[in-house]
Parts: C-alpha cells; sequence; structure tokens
C-alpha cells in the first residue's frame, strides 16, 4: 500500500511540473544609429529586439522634441502589424504577430524610427534617447526589459569649399587674369624660365592645395593645381605653359656663300639651329648652291588638341564600386562596413594628355560621404566623376556603448513562482488526505493491532 501511494504522490508531482509553462529566457532592447549628424541632417534610430519566441512587443522611444521632429519610422517586422504614434517627445510602438507565423528569436530589427533635426538645433548638441516600459509576449508571460540609452551628437558641417582664394606667377602673366571661378589660364615664359614661380591659397583653411607638372620642356605645358576640400570634393585649376625656344644660331657669313636668307628661308634656319642646340627638332637640310633660290621649308604639321576627358578606370582600396566602372558612367554607390574608416582611390585617364587628381586619403564619417573628382582634357573639357560612399552604421552587437544600448533582463515570472507554490500546496494537502484515509482504513481492519 505505501509502495502504491508514493508511486501516486510522483505521478501527481510530474503531472502538476508539466503544467508549469515554459518561458522564454529573457527581453533585451537596443537602440542603435549614428553617432554624429550634421545640423539640419537626417537621424535613424533602429529598435532591436533580442528574446525566444516573440509574439508581440510594445513600449516607448523617448526623445528632445525641442531638437528633434519625429517624422516616421521604416523597415518594420515583415508579417507584423506595427501602430507607431508619437505625441510630444515619446513615440509609442505596438507591433504584433497577427498570424503568430514569425516570432522573434535572437536579434531581430522591429523597426526604425525617423527624425529630423530642426533648423534651430546648434552644432554640438547632444542628441538622447531611450526606451520606456518596453515589454514583449511570447503568448504565455510577459517580459519587461529595462531602459536602455543612447547618444548622438550634431557635428559642425565638413566644407566642401574646393576653390583657391588667391594664385599668383611670379615670373609670368596668368591670361586672364585670376578669378577663383575661371579653372582654365594661359602663360608664355621666356627660354631661360623652366619653372613657374607659382603662390596659391586655398579659400577653406581645411582645403589642401597640389601642384603637379611644373618642370617646363620647351614648347607647350599643362601646369595643375588641385584643390581637395575637407569633404572631399575636387577643383582643378590648368595654366597651360608656352616655354619659348633658344635665341637663333646664325653662321657668319663667307666668300662665295649664300647672301643673308630671306623671310621664306627662315622656318629652315630655325629648325637647323635648333638641331645644332642638341634640341629634339627633326629637321632635312640641304645644300643650295649660290645661283639658286631656296625653296622655302614647310610649316610644322598640325597637332590635333584632343577632348577625352573620361576616366579609363577608378579603383577604390575598399570595396566594389556599384554599378561596375564603365567610362560613361559618372554616378557611382560605394559600401563600406563600419570598420572602415578611410579610403582611397586610384584613377586612370583615358588620354594620358588629360590631367586628373591625385586624391589623397578621405577620412570616413557614418552614413553618407561625397567624393567628386573632375577631368580636364588637353582641349580644356571637363568631366566630373561622382561617388557617394556609404559608411554603414556599427552591428548592433559592438561593444561601443556609444554605437548602441543593449541590456537583457530575466522575465517576471512571479506568476510561475505561485502557480508552482499553489500547486505543490493542493499536493501535500491531497497528500495528507490520502494519508488520513488509508490510515482510518487500516485502523478498522479486523487484523489491525
Amino acid at each position: 500500500m505505501v509502495k502504491r501511494f508514493l508511486a501516486l504522490q510522483a505521478s501527481v508531482l510530474l503531472l502538476l511540473l508539466c503544467m508549469v509553462p515554459a518561458h522564454a529566457a529573457g527581453l533585451g532592447v537596443k537602440l542603435s544609429g549614428a553617432k554624429s549628424v550634421l545640423p539640419g541632417g537626417s537621424l535613424e534610430i533602429a529598435v532591436t529586439i533580442n528574446g525566444s519566441g516573440i509574439f508581440s512587443v510594445q513600449g516607448s522611444v523617448l526623445f528632445d522634441s525641442g531638437l528633434l521632429q519625429y517624422t516616421g519610422f521604416s523597415g518594420g517586422r515583415s508579417g507584423w502589424a506595427h501602430d507607431v504614434e508619437a505625441s510630444g517627445g515619446k513615440v509609442n510602438i505596438l507591433s504584433i504577430d497577427n498570424n503568430l507565423s514569425s516570432p522573434i528569436t535572437g536579434y531581430a530589427t522591429l523597426l526604425t524610427l525617423k527624425f529630423q533635426l530642426k533648423s534651430t538645433t546648434p552644432a554640438g548638441s547632444a542628441l538622447y534617447f531611450s526606451t520606456s516600459g518596453m515589454s514583449a509576449s511570447d503568448g504565455m508571460a510577459d517580459f519587461s526589459a529595462a531602459t536602455v540609452k543612447f547618444q548622438s551628437t550634431v557635428t559642425k558641417p565638413v566644407s566642401g569649399n574646393s576653390s583657391l582664394a588667391s594664385l599668383t606667377v611670379g615670373n609670368a602673366n596668368l591670361s586672364p587674369a585670376f578669378r577663383p571661378d575661371v579653372l582654365q589660364y594661359k602663360a608664355t615664359v621666356p627660354n631661360s624660365c623652366t619653372a613657374l614661380e607659382l603662390t596659391s591659397s586655398a579659400a577653406d583653411s581645411g582645403a589642401r592645395v597640389k601642384m603637379n607638372g611644373n618642370k617646363l620642356k620647351i614648347g607647350e605645358n599643362q601646369v595643375t593645381l588641385t584643390v581637395t576640400a575637407a569633404n572631399g570634393s575636387v577643383t582643378i585649376y590648368t595654366i597651360r605653359v608656352t616655354r619659348e625656344a633658344s635665341a637663333q644660331q646664325t653662321a657668319a657669313p663667307t666668300s662665295g656663300s649664300k647672301p643673308e636668307p630671306t623671310k621664306q628661308e627662315r622656318p629652315a634656319t630655325e629648325k637647323e639651329s635648333n638641331s645644332f642646340l642638341g634640341t629634339s627638332v627633326h629637321q632635312q637640310t640641304s645644300t643650295v648652291a649660290p645661283s639658286e633660290t631656296t625653296a622655302p621649308a614647310s610649316a610644322p604639321a598640325h597637332t590635333s588638341v584632343s577632348g577625352n576627358a573620361r576616366l579609363k578606370s577608378i579603383v577604390p582600396n575598399q570595396g566594389i564600386l556599384s554599378p561596375a566602372f564603365t567610362p560613361k558612367q559618372t554616378e557611382y554607390v560605394l559600401y563600406l562596413p563600419f570598420e572602415v574608416t578611410a579610403i582611397s582611390f586610384a584613377l586612370e585617364a583615358e588620354d594620358k594628355n588629360a590631367s586628373c587628381n591625385d586624391p589623397a586619403e578621405l577620412e570616413l564619417q557614418p552614413g553618407d560621404n561625397p567624393v567628386s573628382f573632375r577631368i580636364t582634357a588637353q582641349d580644356g573639357s571637363v568631366c566630373s566623376y561622382e561617388i557617394l560612399v556609404r559608411r554603414m552604421p556599427q552591428y548592433p552587437n559592438g561593444d561601443d556603448s556609444t554605437a548602441d544600448s543593449d541590456t537583457t533582463t530575466q522575465p517576471n515570472a512571479s506568476f510561475s513562482w505561485l502557480q508552482i507554490a499553489a500547486c505543490m500546496l493542493c499536493f501535500l494537502l491531497g497528500g495528507a488526505v490520502v494519508w488520513l484515509l488509508l490510515r482510518r482504513k487500516t485502523g478498522n481492519h479486523p487484523n489491525a493491532k
């Protein structure tokens, strides 16, 4: 009889334990977004949930309505219904998996809240976000999460001014006179001049100026000044410099020699003089009898000036351009992970006579970073290539507390423990009743002692 009673107790206890519902391990909430934003810009805050078998989430996100304006949300979890309303400095969220077919297990972005900085929000302002009353349900129990916070900062705008404030040449005259909005100039220097004495200054203190081609050869030369703004924008100033040939070498007349050459014969004599000085000018000479008349030398062939201002290739040292590069496509997008903080590009022009800037390494801010390259053809034609470098936000699992906030709390399981306590009390009372009944039955038995 005692064995039967113990077996009955074990069975009842097992049944009661099976009746206790199984709950998710906890509820975690994260807020993440860009750590900095420009005045007048926009900011997106992602709300990420971490749990097991979550079918509904509700709560609020608080913000400073004096600095920000809520404009809406995007990226709501697929298969869920989202009811989002803003009132003052609070955004109330209610998201439900109506069909109970897409519960949240692990990390998942619930939705992304969008905010616009007000025009009166100054640079240097701190933007604070925090959660309030965030809770979730797995259909059997409710779980609450502790308050999490996120902070972003309004940064000073990065200047895009890539113009020169001044440009002077100490040993030549520029034509036309310098103006910041004029990019093409001409100058002529004597044979003795091997380089321009250039002095320039950028209009913005954060811009950099780089000079190329200031080693003059006889004939036409192209000197460029590339101005790179703080945000990566580029402007190229070009000076086409003509360096004159050396003075003519005229031989002294001898007996029986030909009289002084006529003007028609002058070009041939200049070629001969250049050959005597060791220049690369090609010539062909002939012996002329005193009684003969020398035919005028033919003028040098005209060389066409190229108008090709296209690039042959753009190769970033990080990532891949989208779409794939073609010379006729001038706008691209380049996506980079948060861990990449700087980028540089290698450029190659289709025409070797075209000038393009030698871009320096660009430091990247989270979000969009515009880059512009200007290519100048030999005839002065200009073609611009634009690349939008988009640095992605930090992944929610990152350790940087300023990039996102993460707090995981254990569920409020007080109801479950009360249920277990009540069941155990019932079990003990039931056991006591059974024990008393068995004792009474044993006491009334004829063979009982």
